[in-house]
């Protein structure tokens, strides 16, 4: 299961506590607006399938310059998704997916990025996790500094 909650790595909250598709809010919001559960289910699949995520637009530096980090910085690959140009293998649910992203992670800005399933956030909650990885900071999230500093294959 993806850890979808703000912060998940860098910030002030933990994996460990409620995710946000299990917070009262969140279902009531989830009830009123039914067309949004397939977009929760595709993200999901999105973000379990990958290693790592780069939620983005096309038109973005940030998130260029994050896939740029991530590539020749780190040596590591890292899929993009451009949220204003999903995939039509993605089917309906796409039409909502950059709306349920936001829901889902608190987060309304690009690049929205997610390492071993866990979310990380933005360009600079990248750069903070790399820095707290290498610091050894980290040690209850291992498999996003395995990725982050190399400790495991590409």
């Amino acid at each position: 299961q993806a850890c979808f909650r703000k912060g998940c790595i860098t910030g002030s909250a933990s994996c460990g506590m409620a995710r946000l598709s299990e917070r009262p809010d969140f279902r009531t919001w989830l009830e009123g607006a039914p067309e949004a559960r397939e977009a929760v289910e595709l993200l999901q699949d999105v973000v379990t399938a990958e290693r790592c995520v780069v939620f983005s637009t096309t038109w973005c530096p940030w998130c260029t310059k994050a896939q740029s980090y991530i590539r020749d910085e780190l040596g590591r690959s890292c899929r993009k998704i451009d949220l204003d140009e999903l995939p039509a293998e993605m089917g309906p649910a796409r039409r909502d997916a950059a709306l349920v992203l936001a829901r889902l992670t608190g987060q309304q800005t690009v690049p929205n990025i997610f390492v071993a399933r866990k979310h990380i956030g933005g360009f600079d909650r990248l750069m903070a996790a790399v820095q707290q990885c290498r610091d050894g900071a980290l040690q209850e999230h291992r498999d996003v500094c395995d990725f982050l500093t190399g400790a495991a294959g590409p």
